[in-house]
Formats: C-alpha cells, sequence, structure tokens
C-alpha cells in the first residue's frame, strides 16, 4: 500500500491492474456498499430458502465479495486480474456464502457462468471503462437474467468529478464519450486508458434504456454518480 494520498477522502493510491485506477474498497466502505449489504440481509429474511445471487462486476480483489459472501450470498466476481488464487485462500474464511470466479473482461464472460437469476448486480467505478454502447449491451444482457427483486447498484466515474475538467471526451455526448484523462490526472489516479465518464442523469438514463428502473440516485462528494435501480 502507497502513503500517498490521492483524493479527498485521504485514500492511499493501490493499484488494481495499473491501468485501470485505484482500489478504493479494501480502504473503506461507502453508502452504495451498505445499501448492497443491507438488501442481501432483507432477501434472506424474506426468501430463507432461497439463496441470494450476486455479480460483483470489476470487484477487483474481491473486498465487497467477501462482505456479501459473509451476508450469506453466493458471489461471482469477475476482473480482468487474476484474483484466482485469493479467492481460493478466502473461501474457507466465509463460509456463509460461495465465491465463484472469472477472470474476463466483463464482456466476455461466457453466457453459461453467470448466474440465473440474478438478485443483485453490483459495480463500483469499473464500468465506466467500457464504451456506452457496451455499456448498454451488458446490462440489458443482465436485465434479461434480472427478476422482480433484483436491485442493481452501480456507480460510475464522474464527468464533473476532479478528473474531468481536462478530459479528452468531456463535450463529447454520452453515446460517443470515450476518452484519455488528462496525463496530470492519469497519472495521479493511475487511469491509463480509454474511459466514459457520466453525470448522474446520464447514468440514469442508462439504466432506463437498459430496461432498469432507478429509485435512487446521487453524487459522492468526490463528484462520482451512483446509482441503485430496481426492475
Amino acid at each position: 500500500m502507497s502513503d500517498q494520498k490521492f483524493n479527498i477522502y485521504g485514500d492511499a493510491y493501490i493499484p488494481t491492474t495499473g491501468a485501470h485506477g485505484a482500489n478504493i474498497s479494501q480502504q473503506r466502505m461507502d453508502a452504495l456498499d451498505i445499501e448492497c449489504l443491507k438488501y442481501i440481509d432483507d432477501l434472506n429474511r424474506r426468501y430463507p430458502d432461497d439463496p441470494v445471487r450476486v455479480v460483483d462486476l470489476g470487484g477487483g480483489a474481491g473486498e465487497q465479495s467477501k462482505k456479501m459472501a459473509d451476508h450469506g450470498a453466493e458471489v461471482l466476481l469477475i476482473d480482468l486480474a487474476d484474483q484466482k488464487g485469493l479467492i481460493d485462500t478466502i473461501q474457507p474464511l466465509h463460509a456463509k456464502g460461495k465465491f465463484g470466479f472469472v477472470q474476463s473482461d466483463v464482456r466476455c464472460v461466457p453466457e453459461n457462468l453467470w448466474p440465473n437469476p440474478i438478485d443483485c448486480i453490483y459495480s463500483q467505478r469499473a464500468l465506466n471503462y467500457l464504451t456506452y454502447s457496451d455499456c448498454l449491451d451488458l446490462l440489458t444482457r443482465l436485465r434479461g437474467r434480472s427478476r422482480q427483486r433484483t436491485r442493481l447498484f452501480l456507480s460510475m466515474g464522474g464527468v464533473n468529478a476532479e478528473y474531468g475538467a481536462d478530459y479528452s471526451a468531456r463535450y463529447a455526448p454520452i453515446e460517443r464519450r470515450f476518452g484519455r484523462l488528462s496525463p496530470e490526472m492519469s497519472a495521479k489516479h493511475g487511469i491509463h486508458v480509454e474511459i466514459c465518464l457520466y453525470t448522474k442523469d446520464e447514468l440514469s438514463a442508462l439504466v432506463r434504456a437498459a430496461g432498469f428502473i432507478p429509485e435512487r440516485t446521487w453524487l459522492s462528494a468526490f463528484g462520482s454518480p451512483k446509482l441503485i435501480a430496481t426492475v
């Protein structure tokens, strides 16, 4: 862990892949994390004989996945980086739930590996590494595996956050917005690939287009849009 504090929360910079930003989940939980765990608890109370099936999209080292398993969920963690050794190590420590891990681009996960149905879809600042159209396609496919009780817990990088000021695609329409951060912001935040940054309203419109219904949206203090949606 680096001693470098790189944002307003005082988080240390912990790299993920080395190109896709910092690992925040190993340092603190936010409201989206907490609401997701509360919902898993609620489903466990309402449907004690029906396992809660969760997908964690781009969940890195699996901090939130571990918490979700601790709350009794069956979790599928998907990430570009190889987390299998970590998952094999932590699985016995989280016996209440179950872990599965797929090392993959979320767009390329074989259809037979997705849970069906899915009860919770969770992703923190990972899907903004997809183009808008690819993200819409993924969410639409996951909507097809959802049921009435399914909830989507989603956050994206914000176009009006610190790193959006000199973002190369800042003024492009969301459907074509995919570009790089400025060299300074890229170095500071460890984001060295193209990215799609969103406003809160654009995030709501995205999930509506995929067939979800936004229930609650907000901006973090850093300017990241966050959303909880129903079906």
